[in-house]
């Protein structure tokens, strides 16, 4: 009896597979001939246990449904994903393409617009220039009549005090000078500056009698009249710096003389320094040596060997020769006069180690007064 009890309870632990389940044995299978009286409690294991096969087999078909949906809409998501990047690499090598496009394109736009714009500069260069030379006639005091013929000099409304406005007539004016002469033709029809045998020491230098001061010809063409008028300009417009510096030194020699009886009566030695002769000049220094500056200047910027440049080195010779010669002028009596006196007081020996001393302080002086106006 123990043992068929074993073999029923072995029975009743075994698990039911799902075949088994769906077409369950009859209940003659599971019992024994000789004991009927357990068939009822068989038969209602038997049942729970393929009623739990199923209900696992439902819950884990369910469960495998759920992973087969979100396995579907995950393929689906990685599609659209592959989808987009593919879109987004096509729209990219597009992208690239059109921006080399663009970028050869704007290359090709930005050279054009170097040469129009140089091309523009070139054609605009000319009326630039015949601008210039119109529009500064009134502000240097020259005025043009009857289509050039007739040249007039007035009052000029420009002054030298002024530096930036002064500064950029006269660029204007040399540019105009150096046009009109070299790409016009002018110079070889009305001569360059500083020739025609005049010094470099006349009262305005060669320019005036080359260029400026020549007589209007009809036949000359337009750019050649234009260089005449240039340089008239400049000539008037350095007529201006002459005056400020050239003729003040010249005036101020003057009163100095008038007022100190010079050449007549000499000066007395060490009354020399702080006389007239050094502070008048000292008083005229500051401002002379600013316009000195703004004529050397221009020299350096348009080049000693340019067309528009010598007049301005005949002014700056100029100058210094009004200048060397109004000191002459001054000093040339008080130091022949000092000369004998020391002679005549200390003998020649002393004469000259005491003339010694007094000119060197003079030279002093007079370096230290020529850098306060050409410095």
């Amino acid at each position: 009896n123990i043992e068929e009890q074993k073999e029923s309870s072995s029975d009743f632990d075994e698990p039911i597979k799902l075949t088994a389940a769906l077409c369950p044995p009859k209940s003659a299978t599971y019992t024994s001939s000789n004991n009927s009286s357990n068939d009822s409690t068989f038969s209602s294991v038997t049942d729970q246990k393929i009623n739990n096969t199923l209900q696992n087999t439902i819950n884990a078909t369910q469960n495998l449904s759920t992973l087969i949906k979100h396995t579907a809409s995950l393929r689906l998501a990685l599609r659209a994903s592959i989808n987009i990047a593919n879109d987004v690499s096509e729209r990219h090598s597009d992208l690239l393409r059109h921006s080399g496009e663009l970028s050869a394109a704007a290359e090709r736009l930005q050279h054009e617009e170097q040469v129009l714009t140089r091309r523009a500069e070139e054609i605009g260069k000319p009326l630039k220039h015949y601008d210039a030379v119109d529009r500064i006639g009134p502000l240097v005091g020259v005025l043009f009549k009857e289509s050039g013929r007739v040249v007039v000099r007035g009052i000029a409304k420009l002054h030298v005090d002024n530096d930036e406005e002064f500064v950029r007539v006269l660029q204007e004016i040399d540019e105009a000078v150096e046009f009109f002469g070299e790409d016009g033709g002018g110079a070889e029809v009305f001569g360059r500056p500083g020739s025609g045998g005049v010094s470099s020491n006349s009262r305005r230098g060669g320019r005036e009698r080359t260029a400026s001061q020549q007589p209007f010809q009809a036949t000359a063409s337009g750019s050649a009249e234009y260089y005449r008028r240039a340089c008239a300009l400049q000539d008037a417009a350095l007529e201006l710096l002459r005056v400020g510096v050239a003729d003040r030194i010249s005036q101020t020699s003057s009163q100095i003389q008038d007022a100190l009886k010079i050449p007549k009566v000499p000066l007395s030695a060490d009354k020399l320094e702080a006389s007239l002769v050094y502070t008048r000049f000292h008083g005229i220094s500051r401002r002379s040596n600013a316009l000195i500056n703004i004529a050397r200047k221009r020299v350096e910027t348009l080049g000693s060997g340019s067309l528009a440049a010598s007049s301005y080195e005949d002014f700056l010779t100029l100058c210094r020769n009004t200048y060397c010669g109004a000191r002459e002028t001054l000093l040339t009596t008080t130091i022949r006069s000092h000369m004998d006196i020391l002679k005549e007081r200390h003998g020649l020996v002393g004469m000259t180690r005491l003339a010694s001393v007094f000119l060197i302080r003079l030279c002093t002086i007079e370096t230290a007064l020529y850098l306060d106006f050409f410095g």
